[in-house]
């Protein structure tokens, strides 16, 4: 999976990075307090394990 962060305007402010490399499903992101976010979902090259992944 990959995410890119927009702001407001339309402007790119993370360009687009990989999170995971292999099938990814259920994918599901959410801020944190510290301006950061996390993203969880199915890593389906690793036995289908749930992952969690923060950035910030």
């Amino acid at each position: 999976g990959k995410f890119v962060i927009y702001d407001s305007t339309g402007t790119s402010v993370v360009k687009s990075a990989t999170f995971n490399s292999a099938v990814t499903t259920y994918i599901s992101a959410a801020p944190l307090a510290n301006g950061s976010f996390a993203i969880a979902y199915n890593d389906g090259g690793e036995s289908n394990y749930h992952r969690l992944s923060w950035f910030g």
